[in-house]
C-alpha cells in the first residue's frame, strides 16, 4: 500500500512538473545591442562612418542597405509595415512624394512632435521630411555684376559638382 501511494505521488508530481514546464512561453528579449536599419538609394554600408558619433552616443549598430528608389518603393508597397527597416533615405524629393502618393509611408504627426516655433515654419501636409542643400551655382564673378539669378545666364559658371562634392 505504501508503494502504491509513493508511486501515485511520484506520478502526480511528475505530471505537474511536466505541465508546468511544457506550458511555459518564452518571453521576447531585446537584442544585446540596438540596431538601426536604413534603406537608401545613395548611401552604402561603408557610409556608416557618417553616423559614428550617433553610434557611440546611442550604443547602436547601423546597417545600410543600398537599393534603387523604385525597389524601395516596391518593397514598401508589397510588405507594408513588415519591411525590416527603420529609416528610408532617398536622394530625390520626387521619390518621397511618390511614396506619399501611394500611401506607403508611416504617418508622422508633426503637431505632436515639433515645438510651436518649428511648426510655424514647417508643413505637416506630407508624411516625410525633406532635408538637404539648395541647388547651388559656383559663379565666376570677376566682374562683380552678379546681383540677380538672371545675371547668371550671362556669366560663365560651373555647376557640374557631383553628389560627394
Amino acid at each position: 500500500m505504501n508503494q502504491i501511494r509513493t508511486l501515485f505521488l511520484l506520478t502526480v508530481l511528475s505530471t505537474f512538473l511536466a505541465l508546468n514546464n511544457s506550458c511555459k512561453v518564452e518571453t521576447a528579449k531585446a537584442p544585446a545591442k540596438k540596431q538601426l536599419i536604413i534603406l537608401s538609394d545613395y548611401l552604402t554600408n561603408s557610409d556608416t562612418t557618417i553616423f559614428r558619433d550617433f553610434i557611440q552616443e546611442k550604443d547602436v549598430n547601423i546597417e545600410i542597405f543600398n537599393m534603387e528608389s523604385d525597389k524601395i518603393i516596391g518593397l514598401m508597397r508589397n510588405q507594408g509595415s513588415n519591411v525590416q527597416a527603420d529609416l528610408i533615405l532617398v536622394n530625390s524629393l520626387y521619390d518621397m512624394h511618390k511614396m506619399y502618393k501611394r500611401e506607403i509611408l508611416q504617418p508622422i504627426f508633426f503637431e505632436e512632435e515639433l515645438d510651436p516655433v518649428c511648426l510655424k515654419i514647417s508643413s505637416s501636409n506630407y508624411q516625410f521630411i525633406g532635408l538637404g542643400i539648395d541647388p547651388f551655382i559656383v559663379a565666376n564673378s570677376k566682374s562683380g555684376k552678379i546681383r540677380t539669378y538672371n545675371d547668371l545666364t550671362e556669366m560663365p559658371f560651373i555647376n557640374i559638382l557631383d553628389k560627394r562634392e
